[in-house]
């Protein structure tokens, strides 16, 4: 699956609370055992009965939409795909309520992600000594 450019559908935001709903049922509907059959023999029907049933998820925000249904609940490398959309929501409420900067947030994101994916290349003691926690 590609996570390139996906075409947003809808103009409609949704609250994060709404989204985090249609994720969960989302997740719950793919582990329906007639729907797990149906991905096995036709992944086709599968992915399109998702998209109907999931429109408006979809349609707004494909990309989340597109990593759910890749990825399921856990990611290959092991984090919770709801951990991580939930963060961003947070993130993305904190920045339109004002609490946040756009570049806050940015800052935070990126700290998040190279203490998971750099700290562990580099050495807890050097990625200290490099890269400071934002404010």
């Amino acid at each position: 699956m590609s996570f390139g450019l996906n075409p947003v559908k809808s103009q409609v935001n949704l609250s994060p609370e709404k989204i985090v709903a249609l994720c969960e049922s989302l997740l719950e509907r793919m582990d329906d055992t007639e729907l797990r059959r149906i991905r096995a023999t036709d992944p086709d029907r599968y992915m399109r009965t998702l998209k109907k049933q999931f429109s408006e998820l979809d349609d707004r925000y494909p990309s989340i939409f597109n990593a759910l249904m890749e990825f399921g609940r856990r990611t290959p490398d092991g984090y919770d795909t709801m951990a991580r959309i939930r963060s961003m929501l947070g993130l993305y409420s904190a920045v339109q309520s004002g609490q946040k900067t756009n570049e806050q947030a940015e800052k935070e994101l990126d700290y998040e992600y190279s203490s998971i994916y750099v700290k562990p290349v580099v050495g807890a003691a050097e990625f200290d000594r490099i890269v400071k926690p934002p404010n």
